[in-house]
C-alpha cells in the first residue's frame, strides 16, 4: 500500500501520541556533525521546535515545515534548496517516513524509538546496513507533549536512525 492510500488518520496519529517535543539537550550533540555550509530541512517542526533553535543558535541554517501548517511530509519538499533532513518524526508509519527520507537520496537523521530495530522493514530499507547511521544515547530522553508538560513514563529509549551525516555507522553520545 503506498502512502496515497493510506488514510491520514495513520500517517499521522490523532491526538497527543505523534506530537512529542525533543529537548535541546537531545538536539545539542548534532551540531558537532553538521556541516555548517549546509541547509537542515525540519519537516516535522514549528519555529518553536528545538531542533530549529538549536540549530540556528549555532549558525546552522533552518528551513521548517509541519502538518499544520498544510506541509505534509509525504507530499512536501521546500521550495529552497536544503541537503539534509534532521528531525523528531512522528512514530506512526516509521517505514513510510523512511521510505520517503530515502527517496530524496540525501543525508537524514531521523530521531526514533530503539525498539524499532526489533522490526524487519529497517533491513528492508536498508538493505545490507552500509549506508545506515545510528546515534544512541546513553539514557532516555524525556519528551514533552504540546502543554510542554514532561511526558515521564516513555519507556523506550530513543535514537537517531539515518544516513550520510554521523561519521561512523554508530555513534554514542551523553545527554
Amino acid at each position: 500500500m503506498s502512502n496515497k492510500q493510506i488514510p491520514q488518520e495513520v500517517l499521522y496519529s490523532p491526538g497527543a501520541n505523534d506530537e512529542q517535543k525533543t529537548p535541546a539537550y537531545a538536539v545539542l550533540p548534532l551540531v558537532k556533525y553538521i556541516d555548517k555550509s549546509k541547509v537542515v530541512w525540519c519537516p516535522f517542526d514549528d519555529e518553536t521546535s528545538e531542533f530549529v533553535k538549536v540549530f540556528r543558535d549555532n549558525g546552522i541554517k533552518v528551513i521548517f515545515s509541519h502538518i499544520k501548517y498544510g506541509q505534509d511530509f509525504y507530499k512536501y519538499e521546500p521550495k529552497e534548496s536544503w541537503d539534509y533532513i534532521i528531525s523528531n518524526s512522528p512514530f506512526t508509519n516509521k517505514k513510510g517516513i523512511f521510505e520517503r527520507a530515502l527517496s530524496f537520496n540525501k543525508p537524514f537523521l531521523l530521531l526514533m524509538p530503539a525498539t524499532w530495530f526489533n522490526d524487519s522493514a529497517l533491513s528492508k530499507l536498508f538493505g545490507d546496513g552500509s549506508e545506515m547511521q545510528t546515534l544512541f544515547f546513553n539514557r532516555r530522553i524525556k519528551f514533552t507533549n504540546e502543554e510542554g508538560v514532561v511526558q515521564n513514563k516513555i519507556t523506550f529509549a530513543s535514537c537517531f536512525i539515518g544516513k550520510g551525516i554521523l561519521p561512523r555507522q554508530i555513534v554514542f553520545e551523553k545527554i
